[in-house]
């Protein structure tokens, strides 16, 4: 996608946790969650934030200049998927 867009420096992708235990209470609980995340941002997405993307780490991808650009991924122990994709929402045109 980035060959074909010079203007495109990141995606969303869809998402799906992987489960790896038998628990259906457990595996009940990580859908739901799923869920909100979508719909939360679906529901930021309709209001016309324009910050509606999720920000999940292994489902978005960044092409390297944009990557050096927006100085990199932080360090933080938490949360530095939400940041770091936050670096791109001011100036950045994503794709998902």
């Amino acid at each position: 996608a980035y060959r074909r867009n010079d203007r495109l420096y990141a995606t969303v992708h869809p998402f799906c946790h992987r489960i790896e235990n038998d628990d259906p209470q457990i595996e009940d609980a990580v859908r739901q969650y799923e869920r909100y995340i979508r719909y939360f941002s679906a529901a930021l997405r309709y209001a016309g934030f324009p910050y509606y993307y999720h920000t999940v780490g292994s489902a978005f991808s960044v092409c390297a200049d944009a990557y050096v650009k927006v100085g990199g991924m932080g360090r933080q122990q938490g949360g530095e998927d939400f940041y770091f994709c936050r670096k791109f929402f001011n100036w950045a045109r994503l794709k998902n």
